[in-house]
């Protein structure tokens, strides 16, 4: 078995992801399973997931939360280490929609199967499974709304193969067709880490404008970001979120000075909403702290502060200083001036931060420990270490005074 440290590590963020609203047949069980798991006691939490799949088998694939309790049972079988049960139970699953009417829920089975083989690194498995799919849906008079996912997803594991002439050619073949719609299958929600490599699933032209990026087409991926934001339904927030895209791209392959420029236009258009609501507000106020580090990056560090100082001195003028939009200034100042290394700077906003953070009643940003704590770190990057210790240990210790340690947990300490 697993070590315990590793189980429950490992079963809190699975069980804080798989947790469905509506129950299926196994349920009852597959609580008991991830409680055991915590617990430290896998082989209960076997013997539980054990029951709560057959009883998910008993109910059939017509019953309520059918697709919630293979996702979570297969989760609960890989948390365990049991690899090749894991993977049987979505081949379980999926013998039991033979039938013409569950057509449609046997591609959703099968397409959040793939996602658990990629997970794992099983892209032979995955492309068998995908190539099925896809004849499947060949078949049919109208493709589901999951057949672009699967070319993507196809598409991704030939590039993992080094076949990048049939990942092209998949890429290619799905412009036009719309984003897919994957919230039949939102279970999947487990985690992706860093190191782990994805199928991009949505549109198919970004789709294949990220392919071109990850293989030095660089003109060509431009050519699709810009395409697509000429595309005259895009309207409100999609039309935002495309020149966002080309922003992003343009930030790490194109023209900086035509990244600003994108940037400058979206705070134009963030101006003229109605800013009525705080919610309003703050997306201006994220568009120009975001316009403020992309002018640190080009080495415009000054314009930056200049900009954020402007906002700052505006947000007490309107909101006072004790406001929380005052206080969502003096963050995003602080967060600049470390970004661009302008530690005095940032040592004078983080100062503040604190002192706003121990006013009584104050509306302060942040709480007073993560205040310190901030101060600390920046006074570290100064080189000023012991002020830095000094403030680190009473940051500790008002943090202890405020959350007192159990007694049944003193003996671990």
């Amino acid at each position: 078995p697993l070590p315990r440290t590793i189980l429950v590590a490992i079963v809190v963020s699975f069980a804080s992801v798989a947790a469905t609203p509506a129950g299926n047949a196994g349920s009852k069980y597959f609580d008991q399973a991830l409680r055991s798991l915590k617990d430290g006691t896998p082989d209960d939490a076997a013997t539980a997931a054990d029951k709560g799949w057959a009883a998910l088998l008993a109910a059939g694939p017509v019953s309520p939360g059918f697709l919630d309790g293979v996702y979570e049972a297969s989760g609960i079988f890989a948390t365990l280490g049991r690899s090749l049960r894991a993977e049987a139970v979505y081949t379980e699953a999926e013998g039991l929609c033979a039938a013409p009417n569950l057509q449609l829920l046997r591609r959703r089975l099968e397409y959040i199967h793939v996602d658990h083989l990629i997970r794992y690194s099983e892209y032979v498995k995955a492309e068998a499974i995908l190539r099925a799919s896809l004849a499947a849906e060949n078949r049919m008079a109208k493709k589901s709304s999951l057949y672009v996912a699967f070319v993507q997803s196809l598409a991704f594991i030939r590039e993992q193969q080094s076949d990048l002439d049939g990942a092209e050619e998949l890429y290619r073949s799905i412009i036009g067709y719309p984003a897919p719609d994957l919230s039949a299958v939102a279970v999947i929600q487990t985690p992706r880490f860093a190191k782990q490599s994805f199928p991009f699933i949505g549109d198919p032209r970004l789709g294949l404008a990220l392919y071109y990026s990850d293989h030095n087409r660089i003109k060509e991926a431009e050519g699709l970001y810009r395409a697509r934001l000429a595309e005259p339904s895009l309207i409100g927030e999609e039309h935002i979120e495309a020149m966002r895209e080309l922003l992003g791209f343009l930030m790490a392959h194109g023209s900086k000075s035509d990244a600003l420029a994108l940037q400058e236009q979206i705070i134009a258009l963030r101006k003229a909403q109605p800013l009525t609501t705080p919610e309003l507000r703050d997306r201006l106020a994220q568009e120009r702290y975001t316009l403020a580090n992309m002018e640190v990056d080009v080495g415009r560090s000054e314009d930056a502060k200049a900009l954020l100082e402007s906002d700052l001195q505006q947000a007490a003028s309107q909101h006072g200083k004790n406001s929380p939009e005052y206080g969502e200034g003096l963050n995003y100042l602080f967060e600049n001036r470390s970004h661009a290394r302008d530690y005095d700077s940032a040592e004078k906003s983080a100062r503040e931060e604190v002192l706003r953070a121990e006013a009584p009643g104050a509306a302060e940003r942040i709480g007073l420990v993560s205040a310190i704590f901030r101060l600390a770190d920046t006074l570290r990057a100064e080189g000023k270490v012991a002020e830095s210790d000094a403030l680190s240990k009473r940051g500790i210790e008002i943090d202890r005074a405020a959350s007192p340690q159990p007694a049944s947990a003193a003996p671990f300490t």
